[in-house]
C-alpha cells in the first residue's frame, strides 16, 4: 500500500509573509486557529520545530503514533519530520512558537557541552504537579513566550529580529530544562525521524567541512542509500540538498548581518575558491552574493 502523503504546512507561505527568510516564528493560537481552524489534519514542518504552550482548554493530539487527550496547561513539541495533528476547544487558549532546525541545533548543541544530551524528540506532557525546580522552569519559559509577545508587536522597532530571536532562545532553553527533568517523557517510536535528526545534529557540525555524504552515512551507522532514502521521505529532499541548503542559508545570514567581504565569507564556509562559492550560491538563490546583499540593504 502507498504511504499516505503527509502535507508540508509552511507558515510563512500560507500564513505571514512578514516571517520572509526569519528563522523564528511566533503567533498566538487564538490567531493561528482563526486562520486554518481549530482542527488541525495531518501535517508537518519542513526544515522548522513547533513548539505549542496551550494555557486553557482541551487538547486533543496525534503526535506521530502516539495519542493524547490532554487537559492544559500542557507543552508539545514537533520536529520537523513528524507529523503532527490536533483538535482544541472553542475556547483553548495559547502561543505557538516556530524555529528553523539549524537554531535548535546549535541551542542542543550549546547545552551538550555543559549537561546531559538532550535529543528533541517529539513529546507531549502537562504542566501539573510539576516539582519545584520545574516550576521555576515554566515561570521562566512563560516570561519568555509573553516577551516574544509583546515582541513582534513591536512593528519597525530598533533591534526586533535580535529581540525576537533572544526571547524564542529563552523558551528553548526553559523548555529543554523542562525536558530533562521530566518523567512524562514517552520513548520515540520514530527510528526514521531519530535517524533524520541525527543528520540534521550532524549538518550542523560538519557543514562548513564539506563531508561527502557517505562520511556522514558512516557517521550514523547507515548507508548511503538509506539515508538519501530517510531524507526523501521525511522532507522531500536529498541529503546533499540538505546539506547544501544549510550552507545558504549561513551565507545569507553573513551577507546580511555581517560586514564580512564576499571572500572573506566564501572562506569561513569552507570554500577554498570564492569565485566557486560565487557560483554555487547563485546556483541555488538566482542571485550573485553582491546583488543579495545589496538587496537586503
Amino acid at each position: 500500500m502507498k504511504p499516505k502523503h503527509i502535507p508540508n504546512l509552511n507558515l510563512v507561505q500560507t500564513y505571514d509573509k512578514f516571517y520572509k527568510d526569519a528563522h523564528v516564528h511566533y503567533e498566538s493560537l487564538d490567531n493561528l486557529a482563526s486562520f486554518f481552524g481549530r482542527a488541525m489534519h495531518l501535517h508537518r514542518h519542513d526544515r522548522y520545530y513547533q513548539l505549542h504552550y496551550i494555557h486553557s482548554g482541551k487538547v486533543h493530539l496525534i503526535l506521530g503514533e502516539d495519542e493524547y487527550n490532554e487537559q492544559a496547561p500542557l507543552l508539545f513539541l514537533t520536529p520537523p519530520p513528524v507529523p503532527h495533528g490536533f483538535v482544541t476547544e472553542p475556547h483553548a487558549s495559547g502561543q505557538v512558537l516556530t524555529v528553523h532546525q539549524s537554531v535548535v541545533q546549535q541551542l542542543i548543541q550549546g547545552l551538550d557541552k555543559r549537561g546531559p544530551n538532550i535529543d528533541a524528540q517529539p513529546f507531549c506532557f502537562t504542566l501539573r504537579d510539576l516539582s519545584e525546580a520545574a516550576k521555576c522552569h515554566e515561570a521562566q519559559l512563560i516570561k519568555a513566550f509573553n516577551g516574544l509577545d509583546q515582541e513582534v508587536q513591536n512593528h519597525d522597532a530598533l533591534g526586533q529580529s535580535a529581540a525576537i530571536n533572544h526571547w524564542a532562545q529563552l523558551v528553548l532553553v526553559n523548555l529543554f530544562r523542562l525536558i530533562a527533568g521530566s518523567t512524562q517523557m514517552r520513548p520515540s517510536h520514530h527510528s526514521q525521524s531519530a535517524i533524520f535528526r541525527k543528520f540534521l545534529g550532524l549538518i550542523e557540525e560538519y557543514y562548513k567541512d564539506h563531508l561527502v555524504i557517505t562520511q556522514y552515512a558512516q557517521l550514523l551507522n547507515v548507508t548511503e542509500g538509506r539515508l538519501n532514502k530517510i531524507c526523501r521521505t521525511i522532507a522531500n529532499a536529498s541529503s546533499k540538498q540538505l546539506i547544501f541548503e544549510r550552507l545558504v542559508q549561513e551565507a545569507k545570514y553573513l551577507l546580511s548581518y555581517t560586514n564580512l567581504s564576499i571572500k572573506e565569507i566564501a572562506f569561513d564556509l569552507g570554500f577554498q575558491d570564492p569565485a566557486y562559492f560565487t557560483r554555487f550560491f547563485i546556483k541555488y538563490t538566482t542571485q550573485t552574493p553582491k546583488d543579495y546583499r545589496n538587496h537586503r540593504v
